[in-house]
């Protein structure tokens, strides 16, 4: 019924969108011709009106998954599972009520769909020896090696940033190097260590 009168109310505004039940979930592909500047000022505010109109007439909240705009017709397909996974992220968020646009995720948000104990795996096998040593030189050469790896491999501004001298930090990374046991001139190496302190950060170890 709710999804009827969503149709109803939709063509009153946009005679040419079209309407799809998949499920539980209604479909609407609204015709937008120039940019989402004409999202934002026509179609952003009728769905907060919808939302709006439903509580007040059914007593229900509604939320609404919005994708990239298609340019294509095959893109629709794309667009249905960028709009569906950004539900899902609004679900995910806790959020009551709400309009969620669909954004490219970063490596953090990426990480979270990963379990755990895959992460933690991870994590301990690329820092070997170093995740287990004690705690006062773990954490020392473990800054070491995030600082350098965040300057780029730079010992002299790694040596600036840590207030020690440069051929510190040259122990320092050698020490990693024999407890890792990987070379930190290879590219592979470096970011499989950018991704391991980013889960260290995730998951707090």
């Amino acid at each position: 019924m709710i999804f009827e009168w969503i149709e109803d109310e939709t063509k009153v505004c946009f005679p040419s969108v079209h309407h799809f039940v998949k499920g539980t979930t209604c479909v609407s592909l609204f015709p937008i011709s120039q940019s989402w500047n004409e999202f934002h000022t026509t179609v952003f505010p009728f769905l907060k009106e919808l939302q709006y109109k439903i509580k007040n007439t059914y007593n229900r909240t509604i939320s609404f998954g919005v994708s990239n705009l298609c340019t294509q017709f095959l893109d629709v397909q794309k667009g249905f599972k960028e709009a569906l996974e950004a539900l899902q992220i609004g679900q995910l968020a806790n959020h009551h009520q709400f309009i969620q646009i669909y954004r490219r995720k970063d490596i953090s948000e990426l990480l979270q769909m990963i379990p755990p104990d895959y992460l933690k795996t991870f994590y301990y096998e690329t820092f070997q020896k170093l995740a287990l040593s004690s705690t006062n030189e773990r954490d020392m050469l473990l800054q070491t090696l995030f600082v350098f790896l965040e300057n780029h491999g730079q010992i002299s501004e790694t040596a600036k940033k840590l207030y020690v001298h440069r051929n510190t930090v040259i122990y320092r990374l050698e020490k990693c190097e024999e407890l890792i046991q990987k070379d930190l001139k290879d590219p592979e190496t470096t970011f499989r260590l950018r991704l391991a302190f980013r889960i260290k950060h995730l998951l707090h170890l």
